[in-house]
């Protein structure tokens, strides 16, 4: 004989042992970890068994997982014919199962963005109203401000390969917002272009500003700039390492930005190394060329080398080279 076991004031339980055989291991419904994993669980069940039961519900098809996911596939690897678990027999309210769920879970770990995040989805099919919604998921630690609560809500909507770019920290919460304003397939390409890269926040803003506003002047889909081939080529290089990859990706997509200011730019440093100052005499153009302004960095460690310098100002002062560069 079973027993029954009154867990909550809505709930009730009968705990049973269940055929794994019976038990629907592909619905996930409820399902809140992101953690597909079990390896840490297998040799822990073998050795002391179940724990904390799996909680599941009874359909005419069998049981479906309620809690539990990975429990029961380290049984499932350790090819065990049946488990205990706590099936769900009486449930006056819907929510207060999904609560359970939620608390079952956040109970073992710190939950994730995207386990936040579903486990606010969970609650939004039974609250319609978004101020009780975030007033719940408070209570329960999901959040703890109704700004992060806005950004984290439809987490769990996003591509599976930008869930796991956050996952994994390839993007930031920030980053995935900015990719979910986006066409599915325009912020899956930027995913994968970011993770391919392995690049900061920063270089990712740039890189997404650049191709978005090349698509806006040229009137050229994102996708179609994100695929051209001589950039893949680049994301695919063998020739250089990673960062000097990123490198090269961001000098050729602001010379498709920016044509003219590049090919001056690149003039202007050519003239520049003409000149042959040497490594302790700079002379920095002004940035993105936007002004007059150049500025002249001298290294000295001694007097003899300031008087070096002296005599480099004066033939610098002469020079057609300089002439040709400030009039440009």
């Amino acid at each position: 004989m079973p027993c029954i076991d009154q867990q909550t004031k809505t709930i009730t339980f009968t705990v049973d042992s269940i055929p794994l055989s019976e038990i629907n291991h592909t619905d996930d419904s409820y399902r809140v970890t992101t953690n597909n994993k079990c390896e840490d669980l297998i040799e822990s069940i073998s050795e002391i068994g179940l724990i904390n039961l799996p909680i599941l519900r009874q359909n005419q098809h069998g049981y479906y997982i309620i809690s539990g996911f990975r429990r029961i596939a380290a049984c499932r690897n350790l090819k065990l014919n049946s488990i205990q678990a706590r099936i769900v027999v009486k449930c006056n309210s819907e929510i207060e199962l999904v609560k359970l769920v939620i608390a079952d879970n956040s109970c073992q770990r710190s939950l994730n963005l995207i386990e936040c995040s579903r486990s606010i989805q969970l609650l939004n099919h039974h609250i319609t109203e978004k101020k009780d919604l975030f007033e719940i998921s408070e209570k329960l630690g999901i959040v703890n401000s109704l700004p992060l609560f806005t950004k984290i809500e439809k987490l769990c909507r996003l591509p599976d390969l930008i869930q796991n770019c956050i996952l994994d920290n390839t993007i930031s919460l920030s980053m995935a917002i900015e990719l979910s304003t986006l066409k599915k397939e325009e912020g899956v390409a930027f995913a994968l272009l970011f993770k391919n890269l392995q690049i900061g926040l920063n270089l990712q803003n740039e890189l997404m500003t650049l191709i978005q506003e090349i698509s806006s002047r040229d009137t050229t889909p994102l996708l179609a700039i994100l695929y051209e081939k001589e950039l893949q080529e680049l994301v695919k290089s063998e020739e250089y390492t990673r960062p000097q990859i990123s490198q090269q990706i961001r000098l050729y997509l602001r010379k498709m930005r920016y044509p003219r200011i590049t090919a001056y730019e690149k003039k202007i440093r050519t003239d520049i190394n003409n000149l042959k100052l040497g490594p302790k005499t700079v002379i920095k153009p002004p940035k993105n060329f936007e002004g007059t302004g150049y500025n002249l960095n001298l290294a000295f460690h001694n007097i003899h080398d300031l008087k070096n310098h002296q005599s480099t100002l004066e033939k610098l002062i002469k020079s057609p080279e300089l002439k040709s560069i400030l009039n440009n």
